[in-house]
């Protein structure tokens, strides 16, 4: 895979890679140990980095790329509001 034009089997296979190997991380993280949940949570930070822009790229060259950006703008969105709901009580 060459780091210009990587084919799209090339990024796929890239992507589950890092997810898999974020999977394994966490698995080992000793959650009491706050050093290694730290260390942990910055690893995850720079694989997801790596991620989110591997997966545009492929929106992008699939042809799909407006209608991606709209689609995580909206659950963006949901995921706002849903976070800003957590913690209330009652009834909608």
């Amino acid at each position: 895979m060459t780091t210009e034009n990587p084919t799209q089997p090339e990024v796929l296979a890239a992507v589950i890679g890092l997810v898999m190997h974020m999977r394994r991380t966490i698995e080992m993280t000793d959650r009491a140990d706050l050093d290694q949940v730290a260390t942990t949570l910055g690893a995850i930070h720079e694989h997801l980095a790596v991620i989110g822009g591997s997966v545009a790229m492929l929106a992008e060259e699939l042809g799909h790329r407006q209608e991606v950006e709209n689609r995580v703008r909206g659950n963006l969105e949901k995921a706002k509001a849903f976070a800003s709901c957590t913690g209330l009580e009652g009834r909608a």
